[in-house]
């Protein structure tokens, strides 16, 4: 594993927060001591509680910064690898089933937006955990202990920083060992409220994606706004950014409800239109167009969801124009 710097810096900031007078030969002699890899150098949750729950507003973004400058720096593997310890090591200590195997996969989206304020979220994983057992072994069954296991697995996937800040969402599947069968399982939300971290976007990819959510609000408050849609409309923003493996801009956008009183054919046809006219104010400005071209887009893709049609979904696709 690679070697980082800022545990170092974490842990010469812990220091001062500690009020401890260290020479800079003293602090010199230490970073050669804790040079460790970064899946050892983040805290631990409860260390971590402990640096920010009595820090000044000032000291507490410092650590946040710190501390998103170490999770940035990991790799895919020792996210996944964090993660994974802290769930087995719940596996080891519940009394709920006799466990034989813990696996944990972690998948990132790194186009995934905060829906309510058009920004992109920091807290974009998915965790599906997978759990073989042998046999039950506590009081709770059924419902009851489907939801004491799903509970208590997505606190033990939070049980790092690794976790805490970057997953959105646990998946959960307990399979008997024997059969293979899943008997318990879910899926539970867990991404929280962290404006201290957001990802680290180009300037003109903040513009394209601010002018994305502002398209999205404009329809809202044009066609969206009675009671019936409050507060938060009736389109949302839910994907957004460049997928370099597609060569496109993509914007995925659900509409959750529809006038089942007026025409919807009619409705959906004109989706076409919509998705034209975001096309249109994206590659409005020419910063925009040259920012795509610089990475490799080529077209622009909109995607409307639509739960309330069959085909559950309409895509449009328009190249980029030079």
């Amino acid at each position: 594993m690679k070697k980082v710097i800022w545990p170092i810096l974490l842990f010469s900031f812990m220091i001062i927060l500690a009020g401890c007078n260290v020479t800079n030969q003293e602090k010199e002699n230490q970073n050669d001591e804790n040079a460790v890899d970064s899946l050892d150098a983040v805290p631990t949750m409860e260390e971590w509680m402990e640096l920010t729950q009595d820090a000044e507003e000032e000291e507490k973004a410092a650590l946040y910064e710190q501390l998103q400058a170490l999770l940035d720096e990991a790799t895919e593997e020792e996210v996944q690898q964090a993660v994974e310890n802290s769930v087995k090591d719940w596996a080891e200590k519940q009394e709920w089933l006799d466990v034989e195997a813990v696996f944990v996969e972690l998948a990132a989206d790194p186009l995934m937006m905060d829906e309510q304020t058009g920004e992109r979220l920091y807290a974009n994983r998915t965790a599906q955990v997978e759990i073989q057992y042998s046999r039950e072994k506590g009081d709770a069954t059924g419902l009851e202990l489907q939801s004491l296991l799903l509970d208590q697995v997505a606190q033990a996937a939070r049980g790092t920083p690794y976790g805490m800040f970057t997953l959105h969402t646990v998946q959960l599947a307990c399979r008997r060992s024997a059969d293979g069968v899943e008997v318990y399982g879910g899926s539970i939300g867990v991404g929280r409220d962290n404006g201290a971290m957001a990802p680290c976007l180009p300037e003109e990819e903040q513009a394209l994606q601010a002018a994305a959510y502002g398209w999205v609000q404009q329809w809202n408050a044009e066609e969206f706004s009675s009671e019936r849609f409050s507060p938060h409309g009736n389109v949302t923003l839910r994907r957004f950014g460049l997928r370099p493996s597609e060569g496109d801009l993509y914007a995925e956008i659900p509409i959750y409800e529809v006038d089942y009183a007026g025409d919807v054919e009619a409705f959906r046809n004109s989706l076409g239109s919509r998705a034209e006219s975001l096309y249109r104010q994206l590659t409005a400005e020419q910063p925009s167009v040259q920012y795509l071209q610089q990475n490799g887009v080529q077209q622009v893709t909109v995607l409307f969801e639509t739960p309330w049609h069959p085909e559950g979904a309409s895509v449009y696709t328009f190249p980029l124009e030079i």
